[in-house]
C-alpha cells in the first residue's frame, strides 16, 4: 500500500490531536451518561404506562420506546463526537 512511513508530526500538531481526542471522548462519555438516564427514565414510565394500560392489548409496545429513545442519543452524540476534527 504506502510505501512511505507515516509523516511525523511536530510538536503543535501533536497537542491539537490530543486536545481534538480528549473532546471526542468527552462528547461520548457525556452521550453514555445521558443515554443512560434516558434509558433508566423510560424504563420507569415505561413500567407506569404499562400497569395503567388494562385490557389494551399493544400494550407491551411500550417497551420498544426506552430503546428507541436510547438509540436516538446515542446516535447524535456520536454524530456530535464525529464532527471534532483534529
Amino acid at each position: 500500500m504506502a510505501d512511505k512511513p507515516p509523516p511525523q508530526l511536530s510538536r503543535e500538531q501533536l497537542e491539537r490531536f490530543v486536545v481534538a481526542v480528549e473532546k471526542r471522548r468527552r462528547v461520548l462519555l457525556t452521550g453514555y451518561l445521558v443515554a443512560l438516564v434516558v434509558m433508566i427514565g423510560a424504563i420507569v414510565g415505561a413500567f407506569a404506562a404499562y400497569v395503567s394500560l388494562h385490557g389494551n392489548r399493544f400494550r407491551t409496545l411500550v417497551f420498544f420506546v426506552p430503546f428507541a429513545l436510547t438509540g436516538g442519543v446515542l446516535w447524535y452524540f456520536g454524530r456530535r463526537a464525529r464532527q471534532i476534527r483534529p
